[in-house]
């Protein structure tokens, strides 16, 4: 199947120059497989990677899924790479395992969000099952194809071999990051807005 799809023409994306509309020179149509486009559900991703994309039209995404094109966020392969000794007794490691203490339960309410919860969510945010540590440093490493984009962050959440899951942060951890790393770890799906 032949479908309509974007193709920007983008110059080199650097952190020194974030916003994206510095780096589009122009946009084209042109016709591409089904399979060869991605429907964009996360716009960091599509700064990152130039990629084929889905007419940016709410109505136009189930069709263009329902024809075989992909969703960005599903296709890009996402890893953290902790830098530096992991401590779980610092005052910032304590003050946030208490924050997500006190509000886990409303994180996990079914009457806070619409999106999907994975199974028995309120146990993975249980102080039996998740630890925090201040470390020094977190990049993250998106790839999609044989492209791969580095960048720092500031708190992530992965899974640990003694516990189910761990969330490491930096010194100067920004909300927005853990947000993203609590959220990542109790939707099925967790989005920006999330």
């Amino acid at each position: 199947t032949t479908l309509a799809c974007i193709l920007y023409t983008v110059k080199p994306f650097t952190e020194e120059t974030p916003d994206y509309s510095a780096h589009v020179d122009k946009q084209t149509f042109h016709l591409a497989k089904a399979e060869d486009i991605y429907i964009v559900d996360n716009a960091n991703y599509a700064r990152m990677f130039p990629v084929n994309r889905a007419p940016p039209e709410t109505d136009l995404e189930g069709f263009y899924f329902k024809l075989g094109s992909r969703y960005i966020s599903e296709s890009v392969e996402r890893r953290f790479e902790v830098v530096g000794k992991a401590s779980p007794s610092s005052d910032l490691a304590l003050a946030f395992k208490e924050r997500v203490r006190e509000r886990g339960p409303l994180l996990v309410s079914p009457n806070v969000t619409t999106r999907p919860l994975v199974p028995n969510a309120a146990s993975v945010l249980d102080d039996r099952r998740l630890d925090f540590f201040e470390v020094t440093n977190i990049l993250v490493v998106y790839s999609l194809g044989k492209i791969s984009r580095r960048n720092r962050t500031t708190c992530c959440s992965r899974p640990t071999a003694s516990r189910s899951n761990a969330i490491y942060m930096t010194s100067d951890f920004d909300m927005f990051d853990a947000g993203q790393a609590a959220g990542g770890l109790i939707f099925m799906r967790c989005q920006l807005e999330d």
